[in-house]
């Protein structure tokens, strides 16, 4: 089975963009460390002007990592990437059934993303 850092990466590069693994390996804790501990890949945009920091995750991490991200440990970071122009994204992949020729939901299943663009507003406290 392909990572889902790897699914991630492939489906960037698949939108023509530049992108590099920001996290790495310590060989003391055996445990990745994430650039600003919430950062898995840098991705380039050029076409459309920005920079991308990527978290990826499978199906079920999706609202964990999202707290990870929103978290007093992360906020401060997470904002401050977002200040200074660029995007933050929470990449999750699920696997969906795959519709038939007849227009009937199949055995066959592909791999797709769910995205989460954060925004400022996600880090505003709930009124």
């Amino acid at each position: 089975m392909q990572s889902y850092t790897q699914r991630t990466l492939a489906w960037l590069k698949s939108q023509d963009m530049r992108c590099g693994i920001a996290e790495k390996w310590c060989h003391y804790t055996k445990q990745r460390k994430d650039l600003f501990g919430f950062i898995d890949i840098v991705a380039m945009d050029p076409g459309n002007q920005r920079l991308i920091g990527v978290q990826s995750t499978g199906p079920n991490g999706h609202a964990s990592h999202m707290r990870k991200i929103l978290s007093e440990d992360h906020r401060d970071d997470a904002l401050m990437w977002l200040l200074s122009g660029g995007s933050l994204w929470l990449v999750s992949w699920r696997q969906l059934k795959v519709k038939n020729k007849d227009g009937k939901y199949g055995k066959r299943k592909r791999w797709e993303p769910r995205v989460h663009q954060f925004s400022l507003s996600d880090f505003l406290p709930d009124k």
